[in-house]
């Protein structure tokens, strides 16, 4: 369907991962939720080819889409990213289209505070600028600001900041009374994680998912405000 690049001779870390995410945008611009997602993994070097497939069902006839795409380093910084998503004019076309991403600054590496929730789930937590980062073991998620010090992202993860503690929804189950953990070292965090899907996602040695090298995913939930 398209592919990804960027200006300049910048190499892409080794590691690196690319998602691409088609759209449904609201009459004033914001993003109203993900129709389909693509991820992409073991890059090489510019232009990235990418493909992205999408359930009829979940589109509106007077709906307005774009397509999103960033590309993250192993550790889960954005160091590719559209400030904004490309206009589809016409979904229903196989015309090929080009993303053109823009590097993002890299900030200094935020201060993580640790915390245990009250069913013993570990996570780190730090702002950086207005957003916030949760730090999961190999899992690093970056949210929005939505007001009241609670962030969320389109996959209706959401992260609330209070007196002494946090409050954290995550892939649909929430942990509750997350207090700060004092003297815990950093590996312990990112070790112990419940029963989330924290762990690094694993191959047959390819660097390829489903036999693609990609992973798809088609949604059709509303994404928080």
């Amino acid at each position: 369907m398209g592919e990804l690049t960027y200006a300049g001779n910048a190499k892409i870390p080794a590691g690196s991962n690319a998602r691409v995410s088609m759209v449904e945008r609201s009459e004033t611009g914001a993003d109203k939720r993900i129709v389909a997602e693509r991820s992409l993994h073991e890059l090489g070097s510019k232009p990235i080819e990418f493909d992205i497939s999408v359930d009829p069902s979940l589109l509106e006839g007077e709906g307005r889409y774009g397509l999103r795409a960033e590309i993250t380093d192993g550790d889960g910084n954005v160091r590719w990213t559209t400030p904004e998503p490309l206009a589809i004019d016409d979904i229903s076309t196989d015309t090929s289209v080009t993303i053109e991403l823009e590097a993002t600054p890299q900030p200094q590496t935020p201060d993580f505070t640790q915390y245990r929730c009250e069913d013993g789930f570990h996570l780190a937590a730090a702002t950086a600028g207005t957003r916030a980062i949760l730090r999961l073991g190999n899992r690093r998620l970056e949210l929005q600001p939505a007001g009241d010090n609670r962030y969320t992202d389109l996959h209706d993860n959401a992260l609330t900041f209070r007196e002494g503690g946090v409050r954290l929804v995550l892939d649909g189950t929430e942990h509750t009374d997350c207090r700060v953990v004092e003297n815990q070292s950093p590996s312990e965090v990112d070790d112990d994680n419940g029963d989330t899907d924290a762990e690094p996602e694993t191959d047959d040695g390819s660097g390829e998912e489903d036999g693609t090298g990609e992973r798809e995913r088609d949604s059709g939930d509303t994404a928080e405000n």
